[in-house]
């Protein structure tokens, strides 16, 4: 359910959440992750358009910044900016947390991130759709083994 009908600033995304709205269908957020999941996001937005030079993953500077906005969130009694939490959620829903935050206590981490997860149903939808994904995967490994072996 959209809540906020505010526009993103961005063409596509307002497009993406007039669709999601306009929707005569209720439908979970795990059937818009897999519809949205097969859209060709980096034309769409435009990020063909800048070199990858520019890109956060490809200079360090930004991937610092963004590292650090995100283990802000383990200290006791900060309260991350929207854009943040949803980072988290994001490194959360994906698996990604242990890897990016090891020195992090396992049960502490689990507990801060599922708390900046609550009531993100997205979060939840992105974690459905990975573990599909890898469910998928798996059972197509096992089928080549037995058939292969």
């Amino acid at each position: 359910m959209i809540t906020d009908h505010a526009s993103t600033g961005h063409p596509f995304l307002d497009e993406v959440l007039e669709e999601i709205a306009g929707s005569p269908v209720s439908r979970l957020p795990t059937d818009w992750v897999e519809e949205l999941a097969s859209l060709d996001w980096a034309d769409r937005l435009g990020a063909a358009r800048f070199p990858a030079a520019s890109l956060p993953q490809a200079t360090p500077r930004p991937r610092a910044d963004i590292a650090g906005r995100l283990a802000q969130v383990f200290m006791p009694g900060f309260e991350p900016d929207p854009q943040t939490a949803a980072l988290a959620a994001l490194v959360f829903a994906c698996g990604m947390s242990a890897t990016l935050f090891p020195s992090v206590n396992r049960r502490a981490r689990k507990r801060r991130l599922a708390e900046l997860c609550a009531g993100q149903g997205w979060a939840t939808a992105v974690r459905e759709v990975i573990r599909a994904a890898t469910a998928k995967e798996t059972a197509i490994d096992l089928l080549g083994l037995i058939l292969g072996g």
